[in-house]
């Protein structure tokens, strides 16, 4: 993810109307560092830069090149990179954890091989999750015998309808990953799309799925 400036940061936050306090609230980025950043009188992490610019995107805001920012108009975002998952569960939990919700995932593929790092974030973010009143409604295969999330979240599908490709339908958005050496991030922003996919998805959840014991 390309690097912001600190004109592009206090730009963002003016088109948004909000202040370093509530950009530290949606980007998890702490205020003094935030502030440090936009005065120029520290250079805070590139981690915690592209924490601020992923929560000022989804927002709306879009970065141009020329050290500009502007209201996106395009409701579809792509990225790029390694580990580009835990950008979507961040976005995904500042876009509920003040009311709470509901999350629904399908093409869900858990394994028990998982590096520590990841295990240690995805139980982190349940955690999270839990404690915000956030649940899920997974759809896995048939055949699948690991869980990480508690067991009635999930629902399995004949793995004749399974396919590998995981979606998550949440907060008006819809968000696809494409795995491979470079994982791509697809988040499209659209209600009608959300609706019809939160409806297929019921529809699924209610006639197909089983109830996995």
């Amino acid at each position: 993810m390309n690097v912001i400036s600190p004109k592009q940061c206090r730009a963002a936050r003016a088109l948004l109307d909000i202040t370093r306090a509530d950009l530290s609230q949606i980007s998890s980025v702490s205020s003094a560092a935030i502030g440090g950043f936009e005065t120029e009188a520290t250079t805070p992490r590139a981690a915690s830069i592209s924490l601020v610019r992923a929560a000022l995107e989804g927002k709306g805001i879009e970065f141009l090149d020329d050290d500009g920012v502007r209201e996106r108009k395009n409701t579809v975002r792509v990225y790029k990179g390694e580990k580009i998952h835990r950008q979507l569960l961040d976005e995904i939990y500042s876009d509920l954890k003040e009311n709470g919700g509901e999350i629904l995932i399908k093409g869900v593929i858990e394994t028990s091989w998982e590096d520590g790092d990841d295990k240690s974030f995805l139980k982190n973010h349940l955690d999270r999750l839990k404690q915000a009143g956030i649940t899920e409604r997974m759809i896995v295969s048939e055949d699948a015998d690991y869980f990480v999330a508690p067991i009635h979240w999930y629902r399995k599908i004949p793995s004749k309808y399974f396919t590998p490709h995981t979606h998550w339908i949440f907060a008006n958005k819809v968000a696809m990953i494409s795995w491979g050496d470079i994982e791509t991030l697809t988040i499209i922003e659209d209600k009608a799309l959300f609706r019809t996919e939160r409806l297929l998805f019921d529809c699924v959840w209610d006639n197909v799925a089983k109830v996995v014991e």
